[in-house]
């Protein structure tokens, strides 16, 4: 369950409703939301926003996210496994690691397509019951 998801379980459990307006959100409910669901509201703003519009979810860089030393080290270790094993020239083993880099990349961060493949859903029960 992603950030976002779990922030609207949380408004929805303590009795918010929560609604894009623009690029702002607006909750509404009997008494006003505890200080721990505002919180995760704040922090997962942008893809309740995205979730709310039906809109890909960006998605936060994460304790997972490879930063310029695993780049680094998956280049170099494709580069070297296509150079010695594949018998390859050095330029053409860094060729390739390239683009299996980029392919990794992308395979990490992937686009939404005219279909909405590869998207975040938003769960039914949050679906807005009509335009604002």
């Amino acid at each position: 369950m992603t950030g976002a998801v779990a922030a609207l379980e949380a408004a929805h459990k303590a009795g918010i409703e929560v609604l894009a307006n623009g690029d702002r959100l607006k909750l509404r409910g009997a008494a006003a939301p505890p200080p721990d669901v505002l919180l995760a509201i704040r922090q997962h703003k942008p893809q309740i926003l995205a979730l709310l519009a039906g809109r890909p979810v960006p998605v936060p860089m994460s304790d997972t996210a490879w930063d310029t030393e695993d780049w680094a080290a998956f280049y170099d270790e494709r580069a070297a496994i296509t150079e010695y094993d594949g018998e390859l020239p050095r330029h053409e083993a860094e060729t390739m690691a390239l683009n299996e880099c980029v392919t990794e990349w992308l395979a990490r961060h992937p686009a939404a397509n005219d279909r909405g493949d590869q998207t975040k859903k938003l769960p039914e029960r949050f679906a807005p019951s009509r335009q604002l």
